[in-house]
């Protein structure tokens, strides 16, 4: 049947083409629904110029669609449509110029931008001015009436002003100076005299200024260089100008007028006037100028002694590098001394005898250095020796010595002089007394007393030194002492001379001995009697023996340092008259303690940590006679931690007692001891007490090896996470489980009564694709603080799928530490998308029934939240915030987040969907709300949610926040494992996406294609499905470069696999299938993102290929 076509097209601006846009198409004639288009062709202008509804004729058209072959239709069709002139920019440049006076520049080139070739067009006309006439670099000229000329112009439209620069250069002229003439002032400065210009135009106003002037040097001299720098010009039309910057002209500089002085030694008389300039000076001298007083000769007035004579030189001048500078007086006065002569005077003098006084006789005097015959001589004083004492060659000093003589009066003479001596010792007696002594096995005395005959005055002497024997060493009375080595001290001793020996008598009386005893241990043997050593002080070689009758402790008890009895001691032997002892004596010794056998078990095998453990200790004997038993109860230590104490029960001469408790740590969480209870090898002790101090018993030891304990895991993370923009394959996925000890899991194979604590575990997250670990030994916090049967891990993991549109992963939990578990059953299956144009936003509040957590919020409490999250205009930066309160027994918490990192929504219709959101958020106690609290500022969120509809009764939310060091902060509806989703009580949710348009399902039987016979392919590869987005039926293609296991299924955005395409052994080859967008029961699905998921595993799985294909079901 025949239609009719028509178009219409674009304006467009002068492009120098006659291609034409076919701007809409229709079609005139189609029956019902008939899915026909007008499609296809090309359109074209008339020309290619500028021109209003100009004629535009498109060719090759033709239609399409499902019913397209049941029309025809023309094949050209012709409408009208402008083309506007093209705007295109004109610019020049200038010529510089020197300054004239007048701002006229000159066009130096023109050219045009934007005309497109070959068009001819040429930018002209028009004139140019500087903005001002005055000097500058890059001043800007401006040029008007400027236009286009040339076969194309009318093409184009161009601005008719146009700006460049260039530059004015400025006018030299010359500049010159007169200086002043100055005195020598030691500096080169010079003061300018007079300023003049040369070349100044007309009567513009410039001055010669600034500046500063020196002489080539600082010396003095006529017409001499000056020159002046830094000059430069100044006026309201110096900038117009250059100058000279130096200039020369000439003065003088007169010599500077200075004053010197001078300083004269003064000397010994020595008959003559001549005197010697000590030092000079000279005062007005400048600076650091080089100039020194030199020259001349000086005189006394006569030879004669005195102070302060008149000192004359004449002949004096100047010399130095600047002495030419300055003029100087050639005479100068000063003073000095004349001083008398030195001589010097000797004695000697007479010895004498000791006499205690330290009187001496001068014997003969004599001078030294007397000039010529002058008449003078060596008188008067007295003299004494240094002291009393006897000696020789003792020092003598005279002293009040002094000159008389006609010539005394130019001399001077010491007044003491020094010569010696000898002093000679007297002769006295001495005599001595001796003390009695006890016997002490020798013949030595002391002396008692001691005295001197013959001592002068008061002179002090002592009777000293020397040693006293008796004639043997055995006791008597009356014995004769002798005292021998006897000699004087004292401060006069030397003085005088004395006898060595001397004799007395004396009596050695008995001497006390002290016999001791030393006890010797024994083990307990139920008696008193002892064994003693028997030790003496007696004098060292002395010939006697010690005995005793009896010794005995004062019990049978054990004990150390027991008191021991001895009686009957007496001595016998050559020296033993010489001694009086002790017939009794007490020391100690120890009776030892009976020794024992302990030995200690643990449970056998392995048992779990948190399970019960059975620990034995046994001892022998249990008891000796009627000293009651060994010990009384046993604490029983794994490492260091205390794991109870039992009573020891006797039975067949052996102590036993048994301990059955669980292998768990000290509560609180964390008390000391920790890590006692990990899983390894440990020591075993038991530790008796109550012990018989009889007995000695050892603590016996065993190992104790402890196994994991069993654990499930449940993953509660993310399944789906979106990039931080389309245009980014970075995502952040927020990855949590919930890990349970095996006691909270009834019914498990594994499961026993004993319950351990969670926290004790460790998680790892793994990427089971490529088994490489995302984040290892994660802590694992409390659910609830009253339940330590179950907890939380959480970690935001960081991926990137570069350039793939979407990437899944098989994420596995791993639990470690105390407990043990890695299986694939509980892997799940994340995928991350790059976001489509998706916004969700809503609020209202929650009756909480169930919510967990460390701050979680009271039963039947009101759970407020408001969000709205969503990606900006440009799909590259994901924005929103969240904001939820929770109370609970008083308290109130505020949750807040701004900084989310993931957005997934799956839209089953334009008001309907699910969708899940991630991010960071922020934890306060607001109780006060002046003085909130912080609790935690980097925990992690995550919230899901089902929009059902208006008027939002049925919709539904989640929200989940993670401590950051493990186990969560609030769950807002706890299963026991994982956050669900609650209905709200009040409010509104819209998960909204721009992927649904209306709503609309199609279904396909999804049979798959025949396989193509195309060649082996020598890589696995999976390809994007087309079309994509897709209503009916999409396809894909697969190779496999040999015999693979292979399973293809399709997942929403949950990580559910709804529908499976392929699962078994597959040839090598390549493939096609197709997906009719229905689940494995054949049911239509509504549209959204879905994801196609290839794993290929090669026979010996050397090879594997796992693949993820994002996948849009259109409406």
């Amino acid at each position: 049947m025949g239609i009719t076509g028509s178009i219409t097209a674009s304006n467009k601006t002068y492009d120098a083409s006659t291609a034409a846009t076919i701007a809409t198409r229709s079609l005139s004639g189609v029956l019902g629904t008939d899915a026909v288009s007008y499609a296809g062709g090309t359109a074209t202008f008339g020309n290619k110029n500028v021109g209003t509804g100009k004629t535009v004729t498109g060719t090759g058209l033709s239609l399409s669609g499902a019913d397209a072959g049941s029309y025809t239709v023309n094949s050209t069709a012709t409408t009208t449509a402008n083309i506007t002139a093209l705007g295109i920019t004109g610019s020049i440049t200038a010529n510089g110029k020197t300054y004239d006076a007048n701002t006229a520049a000159t066009i130096a080139t023109r050219s045009l931008s934007g005309v497109i070739a070959p068009d001819v067009v040429s930018y002209v006309g028009g004139t140019a001015s500087f903005n001002n006439k005055n000097v500058g670099t890059g001043k800007t000229v401006t040029a008007t009436s400027l236009s286009l000329s040339g076969a194309d112009a009318g093409n184009y439209t161009v601005n008719s002003t146009a700006t460049t620069t260039a530059d004015i250069t400025a006018l030299g002229i010359t500049g010159s100076i007169t200086a002043n003439s100055k005195t020598y002032d030691a500096n080169t400065a010079a003061t300018i005299a007079t300023r003049s210009l040369t070349g100044v135009l007309g009567t513009d106003a410039v001055s010669y200024t600034g500046g500063t002037a020196t002489f080539g040097d600082k010396n003095v001299g006529t017409g001499k260089t000056v020159t002046g720098t830094g000059l430069s010009l100044s006026g309201a039309d110096a900038g117009n100008y250059t100058v000279n910057s130096t200039a020369t002209t000439t003065a003088d500089i007169a010599a500077q007028g200075i004053t010197g002085s001078i300083t004269a030694n003064s000397k010994t008389y020595d008959a003559t006037t001549a005197a010697t300039i000590a030092t000079r000076s000279l005062t007005g001298v400048l600076g650091t100028d080089a100039v020194s007083y030199t020259g001349g000769t000086a005189t006394f007035g006569d030879k004669n002694v005195g102070t302060s004579k008149s000192v004359a030189a004449t002949g004096l001048s100047l010399s130095g590098a600047d002495a030419g500078n300055y003029t100087v007086n050639s005479t100068a006065t000063t003073t000095a001394d004349i001083t008398v002569l030195g001589i010097a005077g000797s004695i000697t003098a007479n010895s004498k005898t000791y006499d205690a006084s330290t009187v001496a006789t001068i014997a003969t005097r004599s001078l030294t250095g007397v000039l010529g015959t002058d008449a003078v001589s060596y008188t008067g004083g007295t003299a004494t020796f240094g002291n009393k004492n006897v000696g020789t060659g003792k020092t003598v000093t005279g002293t009040g010595l002094g000159l008389s003589g006609a010539d005394a009066g130019n001399y001077t003479v010491n007044t003491t002089a020094t010569t010696t001596a000898n002093i000679i010792a007297l002769g006295i007696t001495g005599s001595i007394t001796a003390g009695n002594k006890v016997y002490d096995g020798s013949a030595a005395a002391t002396i008692l007393t001691r005295a001197l005959a013959g001592v002068l005055g008061t002179d002090v002497v002592s009777y000293v030194g020397g040693v006293a024997s008796f004639g043997n060493k055995n006791v008597g009375t009356g014995k004769t002492v002798t005292g021998t080595g006897l000699s004087l001290s004292g401060a006069d001793a030397g003085n005088y001379t004395v006898n060595s020996t001397a004799t007395t008598l004396a009596d050695i009386t008995l001497r006390s001995l002290t016999v001791s005893a030393t006890g010797v241990n024994k083990v307990y043997d139920g008696v008193t009697a002892a064994t003693v050593t028997l030790s003496d002080n007696r004098v060292s070689g002395d010939v006697f023996t010690d005995s005793y009758s009896g010794a005995a402790f004062a019990d049978a008890n054990v004990g150390v340092g027991k008191p021991v009895s001895v009686s009957g001691i007496s001595i016998a032997g050559t020296d033993a008259p010489n001694y009086s002892a002790n017939t009794t004596a007490s020391t100690t010794a120890n009776i030892a303690i009976a020794g024992t056998t302990a030995l200690a078990t643990a449970t056998a095998g392995s048992p779990q940590y948190s399970d019960m453990a059975t620990f034995t200790a046994t001892l022998t004997p249990a008891s000796l006679g009627s000293s009651g038993p060994t010990a009384t109860s046993v604490t029983f230590f794994v490492g260091t931690q205390n794991m109870g104490t039992v009573s020891l029960v006797a039975g067949g001469g052996t102590l036993t007692a048994t301990l059955t408790t669980p292998l768990l740590e000290p509560v609180p969480f964390g008390a000391s001891p920790t890590l006692q209870m990990a899983p390894g090898s440990h020591a075993v002790s038991a530790v008796f007490g109550g012990i018989n101090p009889n007995f000695s018993v050892t603590n016996p030891s065993t190992s104790l090896t402890i196994s994991p304990e069993d654990a499930r895991a449940t993953y509660t993370g993310a399944l789906f996470a979106s990039t931080s923009s389309a245009s980014s394959g970075a995502a952040t996925v927020t990855l949590s489980a919930t890990i349970q000890d095996i006691t909270a899991v009834t019914g498990d194979p594994a499961y026993d009564a004993n319950s351990g604590d969670i926290r004790n575990a460790k998680v790892t997250f793994i990427n089971r694709d490529n088994s490489s670990v995302i984040a290892s030994n994660l802590p694992v916090g409390l659910v609830s603080a009253s339940d330590t049967k179950t907890g939380t891990a959480t970690f935001n993991w960081n991926v990137d799928i570069g350039t793939a549109s979407s990437q899944s992963y098989t994420i596995g939990v791993i639990v470690n530490n105390y407990y043990t578990r890695n299986v694939s059953d509980e892997d799940a299956v994340i995928t991350v998308s790059k976001p489509l144009s998706d916004f969700i936003t809503g609020g209202g509040y929650l009756l909480l029934t169930s919510s967990a957590g460390l701050y979680a919020g009271g039963a039947g409490t009101r759970n407020n939240f408001g969000f709205n999250v969503k990606y900006n205009k440009s799909n590259t930066n994901l924005q929103g915030n969240i904001n939820t309160i929770v109370r609970n027994s008083g308290r109130v918490y505020q949750i807040k987040g701004n900084s989310m990192t993931s957005l997934s929504v799956n839209a089953t219709s334009t008001s309907t969907g699910t969708a899940v959101f991630n991010g960071k958020a922020s934890i306060q106690d607001i109780t006060d709300p002046l003085s909130p609290i912080g609790i935690d500022g980097n925990a992690t969120l995550q919230v899901t949610m089902t929009d059902a509809g208006e008027p939002g009764t049925d919709d539904k939310i989640g929200i989940t926040v993670w401590n950051k060091a493990g186990g969560m902060w609030f769950s807002s509806k706890w299963d026991g494992t994982k956050t669900v989703e609650q209905l709200l009580a009040g409010g509104n949710l819209q998960v909204r996406s721009s992927s649904v348009a209306s709503k609309g399902v199609t279904t396909a039987s999804g049979a798959p294609i025949a396989e193509s016979a195309e060649p082996i392919p020598t890589e696995y590869a999976m390809f994007q499905n087309f079309p994509n987005p897709f209503r009916v039926s999409t396809q894909f293609r697969f190779d496999l470069p040999e015999r693979s296991r292979v399973r293809i299924g399709v997942y929403d955005i949950l990580g559910r696999e709804i529908a499976s395409l392929a699962d078994g052994e597959m040839d090598a080859g390549r493939y096609q299938r197709s997906w009719q967008g229905v689940d494995r029961a054949g049911r239509s699905l509504t549209a959204g993102v879905y994801f196609l998921r290839m794993q290929a595993i090669a026979p010996d799985g050397a090879k594997k290929l796992v693949a993820t294909r994002k996948v849009l079901l259109a409406e």
